[in-house]
């Protein structure tokens, strides 16, 4: 339930200035990830996966796996008693995470309320679903 409720508020996080472009209009976005606390990044770029859902399920790993790395930080030890959630590999959900500062182009697919970006990574065309909150409008 309270990964349901984080995806919400990810998501209702959004620039406004990313929200008040017109469905399908194109704007100019820069991966930023998220970082909560003092060089401690939850995702480390703008995540990038074929449905929001993976998006979302991929998220929830890095969250899981952040939590982890404070608990064992703050209580050595503890991840014995409770498990450890290593960081995921975004190639194992068929995800990409564009670097913090990649450039992409954003749109809002009409009647979907997706966020899809585009940017070019290795010479090859890189475009899925993502979470708003973790790119910036560029400008």
């Amino acid at each position: 339930m309270r990964s349901i409720l984080a995806a919400a508020v990810i998501t209702a996080a959004m620039s406004a200035a990313a929200a008040a472009q017109q469905p399908g209009e194109k704007f100019e976005v820069v991966s930023v990830g998220l970082v909560i606390g003092v060089g401690s990044p939850v995702v480390p770029g703008g995540i990038v996966c074929a449905d929001y859902a993976t998006v979302t399920a991929l998220y929830q790993h890095y969250n899981r796996a952040w939590r982890d790395e404070i608990r064992e930080s703050q209580q050595p030890g503890a991840t014995m008693l409770y498990g450890r959630v290593d960081r995921p590999r975004p190639s194992d959900y068929g995800c990409r995470v564009a670097k913090p500062g990649t450039k992409a182009t954003a749109y809002w697919p009409p009647g979907v309320p997706v966020m899809v970006v585009e940017y070019k990574a290795g010479g090859k065309l890189v475009k899925g679903a993502t979470m708003p909150a973790l790119w910036t409008k560029a400008g």
